[in-house]
């Protein structure tokens, strides 16, 4: 009796180990996933945004500015929540 339960106890534990094993490799796949697609650019962010003298400013420069912008701009009362004024903020961002 006690060699079937020690068998139970095995197979469970193996079971557990497999579990947590893959679990683990998901996680680190996810993991490298994504630092490939924010590392060699393929996500939105390093899309071109606009081209100024000569220099190309990507989406997640232009994104950062308004971001920054955006705090002062809500402090001056200013509805950043109206699409119209994010696309006129941004403009100005890259006009500037």
């Amino acid at each position: 009796m006690e060699e079937k339960e020690e068998k139970n106890n095995t197979s469970a534990t193996g079971k557990y180990k497999k579990a947590i094993f893959l679990l683990v490799a998901i996680v680190v796949f996810a993991g490298l996933i994504y630092v490939s697609v924010s590392f060699f650019g393929l996500g939105e962010g390093n899309k071109v945004a606009a081209k100024v003298n000569g220099n190309q400013i990507l989406q997640s420069e232009l994104q950062k500015r308004f971001d920054q912008d955006k705090k002062t701009a809500v402090s001056q009362g200013v509805d950043t929540s109206n699409p119209e004024t994010v696309k006129q903020v941004k403009s100005k961002i890259l006009k500037s």
